[in-house]
């Protein structure tokens, strides 16, 4: 089941001068840093929040992903309760899974999968999965 927004992806070239962005500029507080390890490598990253937003600010290991032109939002994530029942709950409805479930380090442990919304946007799906 769906329970909301997670956050905002936005991914970036300079993890540091963005961060001084978003805290020095706009108000948000770091409340998580660190190597995140994903199919492509090792990724510097960080949660920003300010209320109830919350920006997950990556330096992907492949700076190509990162665009030049305005749009850099890489994804949003939606936090789901139980990941393996929200899939079975979309693909009954004829959605397709596009990134299989992966286990990541990000913030202790999360458990997320992808799917593409009608306008190819990307949608992560994630269950905090806290390593004990």
């Amino acid at each position: 089941m769906i329970t909301g927004l997670k956050h905002i992806a936005v991914y970036t070239k300079d993890i540091e001068l963005t961060k001084e962005f978003y805290i020095n500029k706009l108000g948000f507080e770091n409340v998580w840093e660190g190597m995140v390890e994903v199919k492509s490598g090792t990724t510097h990253a960080c949660t920003l929040q300010l209320g109830s937003c919350i920006l997950e600010i990556v330096l992907p290991p492949v700076l190509d992903s990162v665009h030049s032109v305005a749009g850099p939002v890489q994804h949003f994530a939606l936090k789901v309760d139980n990941l393996e029942e929200t899939i079975l709950e979309l693909k009954n409805k004829g959605i397709e899974i596009k990134e299989n479930i992966e286990f990541i380090t990000y913030e202790g442990g999360t458990l997320h999968a992808f799917i593409y919304g009608p306008s190819n946007e990307r949608i992560e799906l994630a269950e905090e999965k806290r390593m004990v």
